[in-house]
């Protein structure tokens, strides 16, 4: 791939990962970052899973505590209470100078990292987003261009907060699912940990 998709300091087709772990998990009444998959709190495996492609990895918290004990740097959302989208804000306000970020969620189970290699290698020109999509896109598995900030912001602060709808609306590089990427478990109730866990 041609530097001018990489941008500085990522000539290696690395770029910085945001983790969003700002939710308040209510249906699955627990931190679910902190909940053990094999021994390993799952913000630590998606982070490690994530690692191949970051050139530093943050994790996007909201106003809760952090992870300071689990050697993990946080920040803020810029305005709370936004949901995924406010996420996304924070990240791209933090990414600078780099040209574009990855976008993951804390509570997916079984990611893949040739998954994310393929949505960097999908970058082009003019695109603003590259994303998985089955029958809706997958935003939190994501990778978004910097040069969407103010788009972002102007959505946050109007209240529009539908990931989907930015993906539809913004240049988007849009992948067909990968093979096993049906497989990828969002933690969302106590069930889908039962089933994690076997």
């Amino acid at each position: 791939m041609g530097p001018a998709l990489h941008g500085a300091g990522s000539a290696s087709g690395r770029v910085p990962v945001y983790v969003l772990a700002g939710g308040r998990s209510r249906r699955f009444g627990r931190d679910k970052a902190r909940v053990r998959i094999g021994g390993e709190p799952l913000l630590l495996r998606v982070i490690r899973e994530l690692r191949p492609i970051a050139t530093r990895v943050r994790v996007v918290r909201g106003e809760r505590s952090g992870y300071a004990d689990l050697g993990v740097a946080t920040m803020p959302d810029p305005i709370p209470g936004r949901g995924p989208l406010g996420g996304l804000l924070a990240a791209l306000e933090d990414a600078a100078p780099a040209p574009w970020l990855f976008l993951a969620a804390c509570d997916q189970v079984g990611i893949r990292p040739e998954w994310a290699e393929a949505l960097l290698a999908a970058r082009r020109p003019g695109a603003r987003a590259v994303a998985y999509r089955t029958d809706r896109y997958h935003p939190l598995f994501a990778v978004y261009h910097t040069d969407l900030e103010n788009e972002v912001r102007r959505r946050v602060e109007a209240s529009e907060l539908t990931m989907q709808r930015l993906l539809a609306d913004v240049p988007a590089v849009v992948l067909p699912a990968p093979s096993g990427f049906d497989e990828l478990v969002n933690l969302n109730r106590p069930n889908d940990l039962r089933a994690v866990r076997g």
